[in-house]
């Protein structure tokens, strides 16, 4: 066996652990993906800010490092992002460096922009080469603030590459950075583990869920966030179910239209159409303002019609995606989402806001684009979906087995390493 004679060190605060195995699993993957290539050993540090055991950051930020022999955790002291920034840098950056093999053979991969982005600069003037993985969520929040934006645009200028998950990012970043450059790596799926389902698969799927299988199963898998736009997808069931959008051949009607056929007797029971549905929401509870919204719009609807689930580990949601007939995301913003490629890996039918870089995604796949922030598009595409009742397709599943499977994401690394 070649020796491997280059480490990846791949730094990240955030990994899933055996009670929430769903949170980060992508940091696993680049472990084992990097595992895998001839020329290069991985190596897992991930800082733990120091916190009150028992806390619910303490046990995410302290859970047991799955999958990762070669993997080290460690502590620093956190402050607030605002004030203490520079004080977690220095902090960061002498404890990585402590663990870190010699600058020659050594590329460090840094994910998320805070905490350990920032470390950066520092890195480079040790004569690290460095990788910094931007995500979507973590840009987002911390953009509007100039202390931070400071430090990041430092960070983002030291780093020799800087990749984003989709073009939609990369392009937000550069408007706040323009001289800026960036990578687009793309996001993936474990193909192997979402399938194609046969019907026996789909049938037992749905016999473990206990779901009926005379209904029309819709699943979306995000957590109750503004920006995930489940408040968008309930109005516009509450307008199907008022009838102010119809289940009738022509969705796209005029407003004098709908109006008008509201009174046919086509709509003389509105909300027909949503009898035989089922919508499924997986993923983190909201806060409680948000909660108020989300409570406010289920008022207006069937008590049967919408049903929320606790996050899953990835193995129990391919059981999900199996048991459904369709898949939609009503988000207000993303990065590239990753449930979208899920979905598609195993045939569902899609229904996608026009958000990250799911307009790609749509591209290859079937399904429906629509415009952001519209309940009224989201509604028409649940009529329209219900009416044609698409199976699942092969395109879908081709498409993500050539662009966004593992195995791709594999050779995207093995390329980018070799560069550098």
């Amino acid at each position: 066996m070649v020796k491997k004679v280059q480490t990846i060190a791949i730094v990240s605060h955030n990994l899933p652990s055996k009670k929430e195995p769903y949170l980060h699993p992508f940091i696993i993957d680049h472990y084992q993906t990097v595992d895998q290539l001839s020329a290069y050993s991985p190596l897992l540090l991930c800082p733990a800010p120091l916190g009150i055991p028992g806390t619910v950051k303490w046990s995410r930020q302290f859970g047991p490092i799955l999958n990762a022999p070669n993997g080290r955790r460690f502590t620093y002291l956190s402050f607030p992002k605002r004030r203490g920034a520079k004080v977690v840098r220095q902090q960061l950056a002498a404890r990585l460096l402590s663990f870190l093999p010699p600058p020659s053979e050594t590329i460090v991969h840094l994910h998320w922009l805070y905490p350990v982005g920032i470390v950066a600069p520092i890195l480079k003037e040790k004569g690290y080469r460095v990788v910094l993985m931007v995500h979507g969520g973590d840009w987002r929040e911390s953009v509007d603030r100039p202390d931070l934006i400071s430090l990041f645009r430092e960070a983002l200028l030291a780093a020799d590459v800087v990749l984003v998950s989709g073009d939609t990012l990369g392009r937000e970043i550069v408007e706040e950075i323009p001289e800026l450059t960036y990578q687009v790596i793309g996001n993936y799926i474990d193909t192997d583990l979402f399938t194609y389902p046969s019907d026996e698969d789909v049938s037992t799927s749905r016999t473990k869920l206990g779901w009926d299988p005379a209904q029309k199963h819709l699943l979306s898998v995000a957590n109750v966030r503004p920006e995930k736009g489940l408040d968008l997808l309930l109005e516009g069931l509450a307008m199907i179910h008022t009838g102010k959008i119809g289940d009738t051949g022509g969705l796209h009607m005029t407003a004098e239209g709908l109006e008008a056929n509201r009174h046919s007797n086509s709509l003389e029971n509105p909300g027909s159409a949503l009898d035989n549905l089922k919508i499924h929401i997986i993923g983190q509870p909201a806060d409680p303002s948000y909660q108020r919204v989300i409570d406010d719009r289920l008022q207006k609807l069937p008590a049967h019609l919408v049903e929320f689930h606790s996050p899953v580990s990835r193995q129990e949601l391919r059981t999900y995606y199996h048991a459904s007939d369709g898949f939609i995301l009503s988000s207000r913003a993303e990065g590239f989402n990753v449930s979208l490629l899920e979905a598609a890996g195993t045939g569902l039918p899609l229904i996608a806001t026009e958000t990250g870089d799911a307009a790609v995604v749509l591209d290859g796949c079937d399904g429906s684009l629509i415009p952001v922030n519209q309940s009224r598009e989201i509604a028409i595409s649940v009529l329209k979906w219900l009416r044609e009742n698409a199976g699942r397709s092969t395109r879908s599943r081709e498409f993500i087995l050539n662009h966004y499977s593992l195995h791709i994401f594999q050779i995207r690394l093995q390329e980018l390493y070799d560069g550098m």
